[in-house]
């Protein structure tokens, strides 16, 4: 059964990228190399991941590749990052502030 509840299991995603500095490709072209062969074995996956292109530069000139596309990485992160969710003074909530004012309630019927 599928439980509507806002909690870390969701920003998991997040767990799944990496960063590359700038510079990493001409410096490692092996990784060029193998990024092109998997964009001609799996295009249909292009569409929803992000790739380390050149539309996907951030601060520094830093590249990063994700198993998401950048439109889910940034509907993840605007969650993770509102003080009204999970972002608290001291950290990551493992579940949202949301769960606060509506808490989760899960009805067991048992047979007799």
């Amino acid at each position: 059964m599928r439980l509507k509840i806002r909690s870390m299991v969701g920003l998991l995603p997040l767990c799944a990228a990496g960063v590359f500095e700038k510079g990493t490709f001409l410096h490692h072209p092996r990784i060029v190399e193998l990024i092109d062969l998997f964009r001609k074995r799996h295009p249909e996956v292009l569409q929803k991941i992000a790739i380390a292109d050149d539309s996907f530069i951030g601060y520094a000139e830093r590249r990063m590749i994700s198993v998401c596309n950048k439109e889910k990485l940034q509907r993840i992160l605007a969650y993770m990052l509102d003080e009204n969710e999970f972002l608290s003074p001291y950290g990551i909530r493992s579940l949202s502030k949301h769960h606060l004012e509506h808490p989760f309630v899960l009805n067991l019927r048992t047979r007799i």
